[in-house]
């Protein structure tokens, strides 16, 4: 008795024959993509929110830094002061929060304003996003080196001037939310960051 055998209907050539993902596959692959994402976002946003703090803090101390230099090098009063407008050919002192921006200039009379005849240096825009920069009293609204490169208040023997300005952010990641610049209350020029845990609030310096 001859055997019979059922065969397959050949392939056509070139169209190799696909496999799919089983139902357990795919569920075990969105339970791991899951993990991943919950694991991997906060840390993504920590590390964004954290370098966004840091340069901003970083650039407001190397225009510090940078007036400190210019007052020293050119044997002039060197003034930083927060403008809103300084997108202007000669943009002004305005005495809002840092966060909206501030320029740099050769402060010839003393004044901490920046006025016809004086130098403009630097400038620097308004700072990006949901970042703050607030000031303590004395440095508020400017920061005014000598040629000596201390810090000074109005006029030629105005008082010493320090303080606290604070960058922050209104977030829990990082922890570390806020980045303050503590300029020395001595007067003698020097500053340094120091990162702060404010638990996602943004008070005062």
């Amino acid at each position: 008795m001859t055997s019979t055998k059922t065969l397959s209907p050949p392939q056509a050539p070139g169209r190799p024959r696909t496999q799919g993902f089983t139902l357990v596959e795919l569920m075990v692959t969105i339970a791991v993509a899951g993990i991943i994402l919950t694991v991997g976002v906060p840390s993504f946003m920590s590390v964004i929110n954290g370098s966004r703090l840091t340069t901003t803090a970083n650039d407001l101390l190397g225009d510090m830094a940078y007036a400190r230099t210019e007052a020293m090098r050119r044997g002039q009063r060197v003034t930083i002061c927060t403008s809103t407008n300084t997108n202007v050919a000669n943009p002004t002192c305005t005495g809002t929060p840092w966060t909206d921006g501030w320029i740099i200039f050769e402060d010839l009379n003393r004044s901490t304003a920046f006025e016809a005849g004086e130098t403009l240096l630097r400038v620097h825009e308004a700072t990006p996003g949901n970042i703050t920069v607030a000031g303590t009293i004395d440095v508020a609204t400017m920061i005014s080196y000598t040629q000596s490169g201390n810090t000074r208040l109005f006029g030629l023997a105005g008082a010493a001037q320090g303080g606290t300005i604070r960058v922050c952010m209104p977030v829990t990641l990082p922890a570390n939310n806020a980045r303050d610049i503590v300029l020395d209350a001595s007067g003698s020029g020097r500053a340094a960051v120091i990162p702060q845990d404010l638990g996602g609030a943004c008070p005062a310096p």
